[in-house]
Parts: structure tokens; sequence; C-alpha cells
């Protein structure tokens, strides 16, 4: 049996098919789960730590029984609350840039923080804060939860802070304002020690909005 004829029948399984939710349940995003589908591969660890009494043996080779231990399944919750959505804390550090094709592999997940699904969506990650330039609101250290902008080309809202992704790897927290030059914008820093800076629109690879702060414990 391929992985991912494993991955299907596991989804089956522990939320009836449906993806998202089990998305949820391993603390990973749907893209992810697409992602290994895709690539007949999935993360064995997490998902033996996640899937309450499913055989190793069988997650292993696809032989044999699939649940080695029905007593554990009294364990397992089906129905998990959809008010309350995890969101990944990214290393992005470890890599540089941010992910391909939006998908977050488990090997740059840091931690999960749990938020209100009306304050977070599927797809929004939170990220460090490096540096002062943004400081006092955003400062050295601190956690933002950050969404990506479809559409910035189109249309951005100026005179708001947003995570800059340049092609070559940089990631820039930033208010971005307009500028003379229609081909560029005007990067600026809360903290007044750091001047304005054009940056052609043409070297950006995507957008990010700064949502909000974040506590570890989650909003």
């Amino acid at each position: 049996m391929e992985k991912k004829e494993i991955l299907q029948q596991l989804i089956n399984y522990y939320t009836d098919g449906n993806k998202s939710r089990f998305a949820e349940m391993l603390e990973v995003t749907p893209q992810a789960v697409s992602s290994w589908m895709s690539r007949n591969t999935f993360d064995l660890d997490r998902i033996y730590s996640k899937c309450v009494g499913v055989s190793a043996h069988w997650l292993l080779t696809g032989e044999g029984e699939m649940i080695a231990n029905d007593k554990a399944l009294a364990t397992v919750d089906k129905h998990i609350d959809s008010n309350v959505i995890n969101i990944p804390v990214l290393n992005l550090d470890s890599r540089g840039g941010f992910l391909s094709n939006d998908v977050v592999e488990p090997e740059y997940v840091i931690n999960y923080i749990p938020f209100s699904r009306s304050t977070a969506q599927q797809g929004d990650v939170v990220i460090n804060v490096f540096g002062d330039s943004m400081s006092p609101k955003f400062p050295n250290g601190s956690l933002i939860l950050i969404r990506k902008v479809e559409l910035w080309r189109e249309f951005l809202e100026l005179n708001n802070p947003y995570v800059i992704d340049i092609k070559d790897g940089r990631r820039l927290l930033k208010i971005v304002q307009r500028a003379d030059d229609a081909t560029q914008y005007i990067l600026c820093s809360y903290n007044p020690a750091y001047e304005p800076q054009p940056i052609p629109k043409t070297i950006i690879r995507g957008i990010y909005r700064v949502l909000m702060t974040v506590r570890q414990e989650g909003v």
C-alpha cells in the first residue's frame, strides 16, 4: 500500500474523510496534507503521535490492522472545537525566505498557537521579529501573526505594517507607503533612527499583512 493510500485511510477513519479537520488534528495546514498526498509521503512521527491507537506496523507497511489498541480510541476526539484553529509558529531563519507554494512543512514549525477563528484562518502563520527598526510597536523578539496579501499588485492598503518577502530571501517588516515612482514603494520604520527606503516592486515576491502581536498562549 502506498503512503498516500495509508494517509487517505487515516483521514477517512479519524475525521470522516475531512482533510481540513485531519490537518487540525495533526496541527499542520491542509496544504501540508495535500503536499504529502502529491509526494506520496507523510510525517511518520507526527501522525503516530497524533493518531491515537494507530498501529505502528500498519503505518510503516500498510499491512495488518490499522488500529492496534481499541481501548485507546476512547480518547480520540473526532469533534475538534470548530471555534479554535492552531496556527504554526515558523522558524524561517533556518531556511531563508518563506516556504515555497505556501506549504508549511513540519521541519520548519517551532510550535502551534491556538487562535479563535474570528482572529485567524488557515494559511496564517506566526513569525519572530528580529531587529529594532519597528520598535516600540514590534520590539525585537516579539511574535506577529501574518496573512498573505494575495492581490497586492492590484491593490494594497498603504500606511500599514507588512512583512515584505524579497526574491533574494530577505524579509523586511516595514510600513509600506506610496512612492512618487509607481514602480516602487517606500518602506518606513517606527524607529526614527531608520530612514525611509525605496524598494522596486519587481524584487518583491510576496507581501504579508501584520494582523497583531501575539502571546504564546494565543488569542
